[in-house]
């Protein structure tokens, strides 16, 4: 015969045993910032949602429950199709492992989300359900979009994890609870055990996603415990040899493991959780960069009981974080040698044309009437041509002192501003008969003498480029939520778009000399002013067919930031 109470002793040993585990997964599950979730196919219920939620989108769990589709709702408006059709990727098993995508925080605020989904099938291959992990990027995207505006900037990229005591002590009570209902109901004990199993598989699969592993230390009875993750972190098999604090200093790198220790004894003694990164120097001489959290908890005279961790691998960004410093260093450091050797070669080239230009005017008027109508010609080139490439050299030396020379932003009233480019323009305006339409302009803190050359440009150029009837040039403002866009429209020749990129460039012309005056440099020096305003320059042009065959169109557009520091 079957000794039924000791069948039964078993099979609640084995059930405290799985329950002893089951904490401790929940316990990370709870704690980690990134957001963790199971999703149920096809009904798209949401079986479980991490607290991390709260922090990733600004809902509780219970919302993402109640609302199936808050995270639909959720996706800012430029992502929603991509959203739609990853999504449809991922049904189909299409979707890569990852994808970034960005959302409207409850709050307002827009945040970048990195989003590694696995699609769980049954045995018949069917797709049951969806498991995946949510990481805030907010901050690596805000560092990846410095580097886009300067060409090379990019701040670290670090993940936050927080540590929640009391809403661990209310699942660790709720645990209690449904243990105590276990105990009394053998029929669901089966079923609690397969839901463990599960959990503890889920948070195997979103550790290996995020190369996050977890520790326990069991400080009264010195027991230490490392999540198989930690293992692969350490490039060991789990179970390789016995977790301990000295192995685990044995692997930080000799340079960082004075700063590691002291931080878990201050942690301690300050009784306070602690968030660090450092590097582990691994078998083969091979550096990781990983980070590390941890929390202690302390009974009620102080005194710690157990400290739980989670070691993350964050060598792939930390690697790319500091090639980017270095590049953005290099390329700093090139670009300043570059400024001053253009503002040295213009400087130092206008001597030698001054010399030129004067020692031909004096030839001319000494020999005038001795020499014939050839060799005068040839002075009229000499002339014109020491004319043209002092213009060049005055034209570099102004782009060069951009950056260099440039004035300390203050607040400034465009409309003055526009007002001294206006006067400036007087006679063009008048001999071409131009008509300016000019709104109202905002007080912004900007280089005034910069924006006037801008603004000289641009409104020089609606006049150069004009077709057979008189410009009307209209000058208009718009405000966005963190800047001001400025437009510049008439009704001139216009452009092929094709070009859009290329007249902004250093010495590109669409026209020749002959045809319209000018060094093909002041697009250029226009594009780098808006650029030290933190802003972007472009323009939309068509050539259109207007009455009696006439042609025209362009409109330059530019924008800055109404919050503008002075970044020289």
């Amino acid at each position: 015969m079957i000794d039924k109470s000791k069948s039964r002793e078993e099979l609640i040993k084995n059930n405290e045993d799985l329950e002893v585990k089951h904490k401790r997964y929940i316990r990370l599950l709870e704690n980690a910032t990134d957001m963790i979730y199971r999703m149920s196919l096809p009904e798209g219920i949401y079986e479980y949602v991490s607290p991390a939620s709260k922090q990733i989108f600004g809902y509780e769990p219970e919302v993402f429950y109640n609302s199936p589709t808050l995270i639909r709702e959720s996706i800012h408006p430029d992502f929603k199709e991509y959203f739609q059709q990853e999504w449809r990727n991922l049904l189909n098993d299409k979707m890569p492992v990852r994808y970034e995508y960005k959302i409207i925080h409850k709050s307002g605020e827009e945040r970048w989300l990195n989003q590694r989904n696995v699609l769980i099938k049954d045995d018949n291959g069917k797709p049951v359900a969806i498991e995946g992990i949510v990481t805030d990027i907010t901050e690596w995207k805000k560092t990846e979009l410095k580097l886009k505006q300067k060409n090379e900037e990019y701040e670290a990229l670090n993940e936050e994890y927080t540590v929640q005591n009391e809403e661990l002590k209310e699942k660790i009570e709720e645990l209690g609870a449904v243990e105590e209902e276990l105990r009394a109901n053998n029929e669901e004990l089966a079923d609690l055990n397969e839901d463990l199993r599960k959990k503890e598989r889920i948070l195997k699969e979103a550790q290996k996603i995020a190369q996050l592993g977890h520790w326990e230390l069991d400080i009264v009875n010195n027991k230490l415990d490392w999540s198989d993750e930690i293992y692969r972190i350490f490039d060991l098999e789990p179970q390789q040899f016995k977790a301990t604090y000295e192995a685990f200093l044995e692997s930080i790198h000799p340079d960082d493991r004075e700063m590691v220790n002291k931080a878990y004894s201050d942690s301690l003694k300050n009784k306070t959780s602690y968030q660090i990164e450092h590097k582990l120097l691994l078998k083969g001489e091979k550096i990781k960069y990983v980070l590390e959290k941890c929390n202690t908890s302390f009974d009620n005279d102080g005194k710690p009981l157990r400290s739980i961790g989670t070691v993350q691998d964050i060598t792939g960004r930390k690697t790319a974080q500091i090639k980017l410093e270095n590049t953005v260093n290099e390329l700093e450091r090139s670009n300043k040698e570059l400024e001053q050797f253009a503002y040295v070669a213009s400087h130092d080239l206008q001597e030698p044309l001054r010399k030129v230009k004067n020692f031909t005017e004096l030839f001319a008027k000494k020999y005038s009437g001795v020499v014939d109508e050839k060799a005068n010609q040839y002075i009229n080139y000499i002339t014109t041509g020491a004319d043209r490439m002092q213009t060049l050299v005055l034209d570099l030396l102004s782009l060069s002192r951009v950056s260099t020379r440039g004035k300390e932003f203050v607040p400034t009233d465009l409309n003055e501003t526009v007002k001294k480019v206006v006067e400036n323009l007087q006679l063009s305006i008048e001999e071409y008969q131009a008509q300016l339409v000019i709104d109202e302009l905002p007080l912004l803190k900007v280089d005034e003498s910069q924006m006037i050359q801008v603004f000289q440009n641009l409104i020089g150029n609606s006049i150069k480029f004009k077709s057979d009837i008189p410009p009307v040039i209209k000058i208009s403002v718009e405000e966005n939520n963190n800047n001001w866009e400025f437009s510049i429209s008439d009704n001139g020749i216009g452009m092929d778009m094709k070009y859009k990129e290329k007249i902004f460039e250093v010495f590109q012309r669409l026209h020749t000399k002959e045809e319209y005056a000018g060094t093909g440099i002041g697009l250029a020096i226009c594009k780098k002013i808006i650029e030290r305003h933190k802003g972007t320059i472009w323009i939309e042009s068509e050539l259109r067919n207007l009455p009696a065959g006439r042609q025209g169109g362009s409109t330059f557009y530019f924008t800055i930031p109404k919050k503008l520091k002075n970044y020289d």
